[in-house]
Formats: C-alpha cells, structure tokens, sequence
C-alpha cells in the first residue's frame, strides 16, 4: 500500500513532476517507516528509462531488530528527515549497490537517530551516510561495524555515541568516508588484513587516537 503511494506520486517513470530528468532532485513524502520484522527491503527505483538521481525523502524511522536492506536502482537513494528510533539491542543496514562521491547514497540518515544499541552494522556494497551532529545512539562501550561498502559522516557527531568504529570489510576501497574536516577522537579498529578511510576533496580528517 504504501509503495503505491509512491509509484502514484512518481508517475510510473519517476517524472511526473516535470522536473528535469537527470538532474538530482527530491520527492517528499514524510510519514513514519516501522520496520519491526526479521527483515525489510526498500528498493527506490523507476519503470522509464528517463529520471534518475532522484532522492525520495520520507520521515521518521523506527527500526527493532529487523535489518533493513536498501537497494538502490538508477541513482535512486532513500533519506529519513526525522527521528530515527533503534531497538532492539542492535541495528542492521544492508545497503546495495555502488555509490561513487557525487552519486545519490542508497541511505542518508539526516535526522537524529536514537537509540541503546551496542553494536550498529553496516553490510553491502552500497554507501549510508549519517549527517547528524546531534546523533545520541549507541552506548559507549558500543561498536560501529563496518562490514562492507562505506559508512560516510560529515562531523565526529554523527557517529553518535559509540565507543568504537571497527573497520571489517577487508578492502582497500571500502570502510569509513569523511566527507567533512573534524577530528576523530575514538577507537578505530581496523579488523582486516586491508581498511580503507577515505577522506572527501578539501576536507581534513584528524586522527587523535592510536590504531
């Protein structure tokens, strides 16, 4: 049901809007995202060859145990605007696809997210950027993982209150993003024979911790 309020919002190529086709724009639709079972997919995509790079920006999240997988089609990415809310213990993302600097990301989270997990993963090939300064989840003996793909933050806060960003994709190209100038002041362990931390054009990241 919900699903077809976006093709119907969208048109059935993603530009019944009339905006211009390849340009990267936004669709809102707010509402709130309960994802409470084992697994749930979100898949943003259109049925034309015409639009692409477009952003359907929704509202708030609320995520249990259940992970959330994201894959994206046509440089189409999903971002949440308002609180998203972690339960559970833990919380899963699995974001597909590749998403280059300048791509639309699967999954921007830009709402404060919450919640006393002790172990937030990010799983896939797929990017998921945290843009919050302001972000409070995790604990702090808690732990980042990132399994795969690239986590990609703009400032420290983003990160929320983990302890520790752990480094395990095994891969020269994939690990952590700073797509901003801050400094770093907590555990990274780098958890496989190669970890990537890549550092956006013009911006400075500091490490102030010993690996």
């Amino acid at each position: 049901e919900f699903r077809r309020v976006l093709f119907r919002s969208l048109g059935w190529d993603g530009s019944a809007t009339g905006l211009n086709l390849g340009n990267p724009e936004a669709y809102t639709f707010g509402g709130t995202l309960r994802a409470l079972a084992t697994s749930a997919t979100l898949m943003p995509v259109r049925f034309g060859a015409s639009a692409v790079n477009k952003t359907l920006r929704m509202g708030s999240l609320n995520l249990g145990t259940t992970t959330l997988t994201v894959t994206p089609v046509n440089n189409y990415g999903v971002e949440f605007t308002d609180r998203v809310t972690l339960s559970g213990g833990t919380a899963n993302f699995n974001i597909g696809g590749t998403q280059p600097t300048g791509v639309v990301p699967a999954l921007t989270l830009s709402g404060l997210v919450e919640g006393d997990v002790s172990v937030f993963t990010k799983d896939g090939t797929g990017v998921l950027v945290l843009t919050n300064p302001a972000n409070t989840f995790g604990v702090a003996g808690g732990t980042i993982d990132i399994v795969s793909g690239l986590l990609q933050v703009g400032n420290l806060g983003a990160l929320g209150d983990a302890g520790t960003v752990r480094i395990s994709s095994n891969s020269g190209s994939r690990g952590l993003r700073a797509a901003g100038t801050f400094v770093f002041d907590r555990t990274l362990y780098l958890n496989a024979g190669s970890s990537a931390v890549d550092v956006t054009g013009g911006n400075t990241f500091t490490l102030s911790t010993p690996l």
